[in-house]
């Protein structure tokens, strides 16, 4: 049985459609049956097929099935922030808060953003690196 790699579109509840392999015997061949889940998580799982012929003998192969996720997430950061300076380089800002989304799930979303700002235009870098642009008046 060939492997299979497939591209995630959800976290757990990926469809996978296994083609069933050949089995022969000589008396015949009652079932081949497999222990596959109904969804795929991201990830590998090792599906086991087994054919049983009509005397109870049975013959198992192993099909890698692996999950992948190559798509990366999508960032919506808020607008660019201007505020009044109170101070030469203690200024605290509220940057607002940055959506992501994905075919999977999302970990987390971070920035590089000081805890505060100095006077004049600090970018704020978040995931994937798209910047936001802070500036003081």
């Amino acid at each position: 049985m060939p492997d299979i790699i497939a591209e995630a579109v959800v976290p757990y509840d990926n469809i996978i459609e296994l083609q069933e392999p050949s089995a022969d015997d000589l008396l015949g061949v009652i079932s081949v049956t497999n222990d596959a889940p109904e969804f795929f998580p991201v990830g590998e799982t090792i599906v086991t097929w087994t054919a049983t012929d009509v005397g109870g003998n049975t013959a198992s192969t192993e099909q890698r099935i692996t999950i992948i996720d190559t798509i990366f997430p999508t960032l919506q950061v808020p607008d660019n922030v201007t505020i009044e300076a109170t101070s030469l380089n203690q200024n605290e800002v509220d940057l607002g808060e940055a959506t992501a989304a994905d075919n999977g799930e999302i970990a987390s979303i971070t920035n590089d953003a000081p805890d505060v700002f100095p006077l004049g235009e600090t970018i704020v870098h978040g995931l994937q690196s798209i910047p936001q642009i802070i500036s003081q008046a």
